[in-house]
Formats: structure tokens, sequence, C-alpha cells
């Protein structure tokens, strides 16, 4: 796999910036062009309310939202005025996850914004979680914090043998051979069913080997910590600058859709994750 489109989510979140400074490093790195999607949120009277409600209050908020998607506009053309790579503007209004997940299929990879709680200005709170699991391509979910404009040099994958870890590696591909060093982690494999030997993610790291991938193997137990506390533990300890992992789906209720794991990174990461479902 070659990334050569990648889309990036736009929003009037003081943290677009740096994920749009992000997002142009890794188009110029791959040669990529790079789109950013707006969404305006469009407001819709429900149909269970039974009073009148003014129609200008929802015509000033529509104004307000238009207003808003022209701004950040602004800022978008004149931060990749000069860059050396295709770029391109969309607005769409509606619902985001709908657009999303519509446009985000004609992409090689899709980066968006973690939900920052203190943000008032985040209206998207919970696009992530949804969209590591309908989209259907992978997704890189940047820090609210920020990160440096670069590619990754250091990459720790997170590896389970499950089918969406083996999609996440394959997904990563184009960053795990241009990293400088890539640890494969293994937690607690001989309760995940793994039959590796004595090292756990030697196979897979194998793999990753034939396709000119530094990749060293590591197994580590949980010993009662949660396995997501563990993997940011590691990637703290192994100076990751960007995390691979599968997202696990077990239900198609939204609140039970996520595995532990990837919800709890999705809330405390602090470098991107990749992750493919």
């Amino acid at each position: 796999m070659s990334i050569k489109d990648i889309l990036v989510h736009a929003d009037g979140t003081a943290a677009f910036e740096s994920r749009l400074h992000y997002a142009l490093a890794l188009a110029q790195s791959n040669d990529a062009h790079l789109t950013a999607l707006y969404i305006v949120p469009k407001y819709i009277v429900p149909a269970y309310v039974g009073v009148p409600m003014d129609p200008s209050v929802f015509q000033v908020s529509t104004e307000r939202e238009w207003a808003t998607a022209e701004a950040v506009q602004l800022r978008f053309e004149s931060i990749t005025k000069t860059a050396s790579v295709n770029v391109e503007w969309r607005v769409e209004e509606g619902e985001p996850l709908r657009h999303l997940n519509n446009h985000g299929r004609y992409f090689d990879l899709v980066i968006l914004g973690q939900t920052n709680p203190l943000d008032s200005e985040d209206f998207f709170t919970g696009i992530a979680d949804d969209l590591v699991i309908s989209l259907g391509r992978p997704s890189l979910v940047v820090p609210h914090a920020g990160v440096p404009d670069k590619v990754a040099s250091r990459i720790l994958v997170a590896w389970n043998g499950s089918h969406s870890a083996a999609r996440a590696i394959n997904d990563a591909l184009p960053f795990l051979k241009a990293a400088d060093a890539v640890e494969v982690l293994s937690i607690n494999s001989e309760n995940a069913g793994l039959d590796e030997g004595d090292l756990p993610a030697a196979n897979i790291s194998l793999h990753l080997s034939r396709h000119g991938v530094n990749a060293t193997a590591k197994s580590c137990h949980a010993k009662g910590e949660s396995k997501g506390d563990v993997i940011l533990s590691q990637a703290r300890d192994f100076g990751a600058e960007m995390l691979v992992m599968g997202a696990y789906g077990h239900s198609r209720f939204r609140e039970l859709v996520l595995g532990g794991a990837t919800r709890h990174l999705l809330k405390q990461m602090t470098l991107p994750v990749l992750m493919s479902h």
C-alpha cells in the first residue's frame, strides 16, 4: 500500500492548526494529495418538541457556523499556500459521521483529532471512536495537545494476533518502512491465543523485516493494569512517535463498540495513533 490521498478533518478547534501541519508533513513525505473536509452542523427542530420554536434561533446558529467555516478555510489557505503538495478544501453541511464516512472511503488515510473535553468549540465528541469502526480505511488520530509536524521515526505496534491488528500493520506499512525503529509489543500473549514459540510477536516481526522494516519483538504482562495503560507506558519507554493498533469492535451499540484498550487509548493518548478495523 502507498499513501497518495489523505483526508484531514477540519474544524474550528484550536487543535486543528497543529493537526493540519502534521497532515502536511505526512502528505509531503509521501508525495500525497491532501484534502481538508469541514462539516457545518445542520440544526433541525426535533419532531418530539411540542412547543413552537423561533426559526431565527436556528438561522443565527447556522450563520455563525458558516462564518466559522469561512474563517477556518482562510487559515487553511494561509498555512498551505507554500506547501509543496496539492491541497483541496471541501465543505459539507449535515451529520459529521455520515459525511466523513462518505468522503473518507475514497482516501488512503483519514486524519482525525482526539476529542478535547475542555474545548468548548469541540462539537465532534466521539467522531474518532465511531469512524475507526465504520470507515473501512485506516484512521490516524492526532492528540488535541498537538504533535511535532514530522514523520515518526520510532513506532510502537500493539500486536494481539487479531484480524484488526493484522489489518493495522498492513495499513501502516508506509510509515513502518520509513521508520528508524519499530517495536512490536505483545501483552499477555498466552491469554490471547498466540502460538509463536518462546517469543510472542516474532512471526509478525519476521514478516515486517521482509518488507525492510527494522522491527523487534517484545512481550510483557499487564500485571493488573489495563492494557491501554501498558501500551501507553511502553510507548513512552520506547520513545515512540506513533502507535499502530487494531480497533476492536464488539457490539453495534456505540457505548460497547470499542474494546476497553481502544477506548482508553483514544482518551489518554499523547501520540498519534493509527487504527484499522
